[in-house]
């Protein structure tokens, strides 16, 4: 009896999937494979989007000493010093600026009472697709 069920409603989810392929056609349907294949990589995509929008909107105060930010090396102090960059996004793009070293003028942001992570987080929430 709990076999012929399954059978049946199985049967009946068969054909409803069959009628919503040929109503969709076969593009629709690859799509949606597509979707679901790569739904994971999709996730990651989102997360670096949402961490790069948080990066570019953290200011960086033009008169920062980056010397007495605890964790960076004397090569990136230096390189920071001489292209004095505007946030914690173009401070990641300058070469040799690790994101180890982001992370330490985050931090020391943090110290400073300049970053406020939750008012950042709801002003960046609008970035996600």
């Amino acid at each position: 009896m709990l076999a012929q069920a399954a059978h049946e409603a199985l049967t009946e989810a068969a054909v409803e999937l069959a009628e919503a392929r040929a109503q969709a056609g076969p593009g629709a349907c690859e799509s949606v494979q597509t979707e679901i294949k790569y739904e994971g990589y999709l996730a990651r995509q989102r997360e670096l989007i949402a961490r790069s929008a948080k990066l570019e909107a953290t200011a960086l105060p033009p008169q920062l000493d980056y010397a007495k930010v605890a964790g960076l090396s004397h090569e990136v102090v230096e390189k920071l010093n001489r292209v004095r960059p505007c946030s914690l996004g173009q401070a990641g793009r300058i070469s040799g600026v690790t994101p180890a070293a982001v992370a330490c003028l985050e931090v020391h942001l943090h110290k400073l009472g300049l970053l406020h992570p939750n008012r950042q987080a709801s002003a960046n929430a609008a970035f996600l697709p």
